[in-house]
């Protein structure tokens, strides 16, 4: 009997691994879903984290969220026929971030945000190229991801805390050695890793506040605003306790450490801010007593306190915390004057000893320029700098693509390339033979020459490696990030003061003006001056100032905020003419941009305290704040300092043709001309 030969057996195939129900899908539920949702739901981490970089880098980058957005065709761009909007991808990305690999967490959290931030959340998308419409996204918005993102900042804020005590427990600790700096090393990067991804998940939890107004209809309630309190409380704790939160142990950066901890407590502010403002009812839902807890608004304003008064968390935290705190204000102040709410008066006697002693100087430090003058315009110069080094390289690149072009076109054969190579070769030794042969002729100078040639390869070499180093590109962003910061710092800080100015306006007021209905309104007519009169007479009139508003306006006048938000105003109007640059030399737009809406905030503020009835205007001013900001010597009072400070700008030659920063100051006078007619000139 033959051999018989043995059957192999086939082992049986193992089943793909499958997170559970709360991090991913069964594997019979992902059969025919889209392969990209499969990737995300993945139980491999590795096979998730990839597709997350793949979708972050792709689909929730943020210049093509802004072009698809924009465009309202992201489906037709995407490869597998899946858009950013979809509300399955939406599901799939915030389940991941409840992901126990943090990595994987922490790219889905980034996709989100972009999301929130750059993407069409308003319902303008178009819906019909991707089969979704705006109900559905604001659906997967409102239902799955704010319910998400609550449970991980939750998760985030307990696991924070504990690695806060474990860091600071580790850093005062006796013990050194190599074991020890190992372990508060993997523990600086942990933070660094909980800290990254609590910050993004606050971004678009701000984000969604702002973009979309179903969300507030499921987080009107106390628990999102205590949740949000602690996170910027833990934040401040670890800064306080100056805990390093960086992955590497190279710091070069000044502030490098504790960046996501700053950017956690600027998001966490800004959640803070956009869910309390004008949101009466959820502020009617704070506990105003004492009595029965410990959360009431005496709680949240000791809290959002405590930031304002640190330097430390920057400003733009701060700022938001101000926000929030004068939101508060105004709906517990006009509660109260309404009567409908009772024993509240240590509550609004509270928020007004903080609007006054705490907010107003805190934006009168703002707005000091003295010892940054030179620093925005640095930023102007370095990114134009980088900008033309960028310009070259690509340029060069260009160039390079070019020849390489020419080359491959020539079809060149091999044997002709290695007989160049050798007449250059040969050519070469030529020289050399050459230079040997008047060596005696000139030996100082042969060796003066090499001594050059070295040094210019060495520097050649030196340069490479510090163009290799310090990447323009990422320099440039730095940059550029910086003067958005500083920016947006500015016209937010503005924006509360022109807030806190607004008092109580009358509708008929905002939506009237001095041409009505008038067809012809931008012709001037004979009765436009008794309009003006008259106008300028029922706003002095008709307008009634409460008495905590007047408390406010006297804080205004003793900090001086009306000369130095003026002093301010007169030093961003001359910051492009005072920039120097030449005729060749082309501003950035995005400065050119920038610095016009500033101007136009300035404006806007200085108009509405223009409208108030601050002392100031009556009182006389300070010498130094004349010299500043006026030419004229025969300044009585405030609003005789406002009115010749413009008319002072007006002249100046470096202001000759610039239409948009006359337009701005036009527009302060207008205001004088209408509220103070009879002081001003």
């Amino acid at each position: 009997m033959g051999k018989q030969s043995k059957r192999k057996r086939q082992k049986a195939k193992r089943p793909t691994p499958s997170l559970s129900s709360t991090h991913a899908t069964d594997d019979t539920s992902t059969t025919n879903e889209n392969p990209i949702l499969s990737k995300i739901r993945h139980g491999d981490a590795r096979v998730r984290h990839a597709a997350l970089v793949a979708l972050s880098s792709t689909v929730y980058d943020s210049v093509s969220l802004h072009r698809a957005a924009a465009a309202a065709a992201a489906s037709s761009n995407n490869n597998n026929g899946i858009a950013y909007n979809d509300p399955s991808l939406l599901r799939a990305l915030s389940e991941r971030l409840l992901d126990p690999d943090v990595p994987c967490a922490i790219i889905a959290a980034g996709c989100l945000s972009n999301y929130v931030s750059f993407g069409n959340t308003d319902g303008k998308s178009n819906s019909a190229a991707n089969g979704s419409s705006e109900q559905d996204d604001l659906e997967v918005a409102s239902q799955v991801l704010i319910p998400i993102l609550i449970q991980r900042l939750s998760l985030g804020v307990e696991t924070l805390s504990t690695l806060c005590v474990k860091s600071h427990d580790n850093s005062s600790s006796a013990k050194k050695g190599g074991d020890h700096d190992a372990s508060l090393l993997k523990l600086q990067a942990t933070l660094h890793e909980q800290w990254t991804l609590q910050s993004l998940a606050l971004q678009t939890l701000a984000g969604l506040i702002e973009n979309c107004p179903l969300v507030l209809q499921r987080m009107n309630d106390d628990t999102v605003l205590s949740l949000l309190l602690k996170v910027i409380a833990c934040a401040v704790d670890c800064i306080d306790n100056g805990l390093t939160v960086s992955a590497s142990t190279n710091n070069e950066t000044d502030g490098g450490d504790h960046h996501p901890v700053l950017d956690a407590a600027m998001n966490s502010g800004r959640a803070l801010h956009s869910l309390l403002d004008e949101n009466v009812e959820l502020i009617r839902k704070i506990p105003v007593s004492t009595v029965g807890g410990e959360w009431n608004v005496n709680t949240v304003v000791k809290e959002l306190s405590a930031v304002i008064g640190n330097v430390k968390i920057g400003n733009v935290a701060r700022l938001h915390c101000c926000g929030a705190l004068l939101s508060l204000r105004k709906v517990l102040v006009e509660m109260e004057d309404d009567g409908t709410i009772s024993n509240a008066n240590q509550v609004v006697e509270m928020l007004q000893s903080c609007t006054n002693t705490l907010i107003v100087p805190t934006m009168h430090s703002l707005f000091s320029i003295d010892g940054n003058q030179d620093s925005p315009k640095n930023m102007v110069h370095r990114m134009m700098e980088l900008y033309k080094a960028i310009s070259s390289q690509r340029q060069d690149e260009a160039m390079e693509s070019e020849v390489t072009h020419e080359i491959n076109k020539r079809k060149e054969p091999a044997r002709l390339i290695a007989r160049r190579q050798k007449e250059m070769k040969a050519k070469k030794q030529e020289d050399y033979v050459e230079m040997q042969n008047d060596k005696k002729e000139g030996v100082v100078m042969v060796e003066d020459d090499a001594s050059k040639y070295e040094s210019s390869i060495r520097q050649e070499g030196e340069a490479e490696a510090s163009v290799a180093a310090a990447d323009p590109q990422d320099q440039l962003e730095t940059i550029v990030q910086s003067w958005r910061n500083l920016v947006g710092s500015h016209k937010l800080a503005l924006e509360l003061v022109a807030n806190l100015c607004s008092g109580p306006v009358e509708e008929d007021e905002l939506e009237s003006g001095m041409y009505d209905n008038d067809e012809d309104e931008h012709m001037w007519d004979s009765d436009d001056e008794a309009k003006l009169m008259e106008t300028m007479g029922q706003s002095t009139t008709q307008r009634t100032t409460s008495p905590a508003d007047k408390e406010v306006y006297n804080s205004i006048a003793s900090h001086q905020l009306v000369e130095q938000i003026l002093i301010f105003f007169n030093h961003w109007v001359m910051f492009l003419p005072s920039l120097g640059l030449g005729v060749d030399d082309k501003c950035p737009s995005l400065v050119v941009e920038d610095v016009d809406e500033l101007l136009a905030t300035c404006a806007v503020c200085l108009g509405n305290m223009i409208a108030c009835e601050i002392p100031t205007w009556t009182l006389s001013c300070a010498k130094e704040v004349v010299s500043v900001v006026c030419r004229d010597a025969s300044v009585e009072n405030g609003m005789g300092l406002v009115w010749w400070s413009l008319v002072a700008l007006l002249k100046s030659p470096e202001l000759a043709g610039k239409n948009d920063a006359m337009n701005h100051i036009t527009t302060i006078m207008l205001a004088l001309l209408r509220h103070h007619l009879k002081t001003a000139v």
